[in-house]
């Protein structure tokens, strides 16, 4: 059963990122010539607030989901994968598609890990009362 309860977890974890990489991207989309002035297509890494914006999100999800002792590895995964299949939508990657996936993945790892972080010191916090 403990087993079971893992895989749980990191379902969860997975579909976290998956469900927050898409929303965020949405958003982006809905808002990418009002709040970033847009002159690129929508994507996270095109301009610095837009970046700011995603990986702000990130921590946010990454806190909550760290306190309710979610992996952030996992959540990690998630948003690696919904960010190389929303890179493959048309217009399509273009030719620096290895550079954005590894700058990407590692920007997304650095905001999950601080998010996840100050999430497991809160869960600890609350559970040493």
């Amino acid at each position: 059963m403990r087993n079971l309860a893992s895989i749980g977890r990191r379902v969860t974890g997975v579909g976290i990122g998956l469900v927050a990489f898409v929303a965020t991207h949405l958003v982006l989309m809905a808002k990418w010539t009002s709040w970033f002035h847009g002159q690129y297509e929508p994507w996270f890494l095109n301009t610095m607030p837009a970046g700011e914006f995603t990986l702000a999100c990130f921590v946010v999800v990454s806190l909550i989901a760290g306190v309710f002792d979610t992996v952030g590895w996992f959540i990690w995964v998630g948003a690696v994968v919904a960010m190389v299949v929303v890179m493959c939508i048309p217009p399509g990657p273009g030719t620096l598609w290895p550079i954005a996936i590894a700058a990407g993945g590692f920007l997304l790892a650095a905001a999950i890990l601080l998010g996840s972080a100050l999430g497991w010191g809160i869960r600890r916090a609350l559970h040493s009362r």
